[in-house]
């Protein structure tokens, strides 16, 4: 039988090879495309009001596909659905600052 030890060795290297497969994935494989002059996004669901409808979203960056310009992915961002904005309008915030 495995000892623990043995085990917690297997999936810390396990959990290595997840996030190099993420990494690797988010840049060369395309989930969808945005026309030219636009941008891709990943769009979260935060809220939603007492009927189950969303009333609140958070909005990311989606990952560039190399070598493929207007191909995009949301891999690993736990998102709702994937959106394209027109360029610049993603913006992401900027850190609260330290009182």
């Amino acid at each position: 039988m495995p000892s623990i030890k043995l085990l917690t060795f297997f999936a810390i290297i396990a959990c290595g090879f997840a996030s190099a497969d993420l990494a690797s994935d988010r840049k060369t494989r395309c989930t969808f495309r945005c026309p030219r002059l636009t941008e891709g996004g990943c769009l979260r669901i935060t809220h939603r009001d007492k009927d189950g409808q969303p009333n609140r979203w958070e909005v990311l960056k989606a990952y560039h596909t190399e070598n493929h310009p207007l191909f995009y992915n949301c891999l690993g961002t736990n998102a709702d659905l994937s959106v394209c904005a027109e360029m610049g309008k993603i913006v992401l915030p900027h850190p609260p600052k330290a009182q």
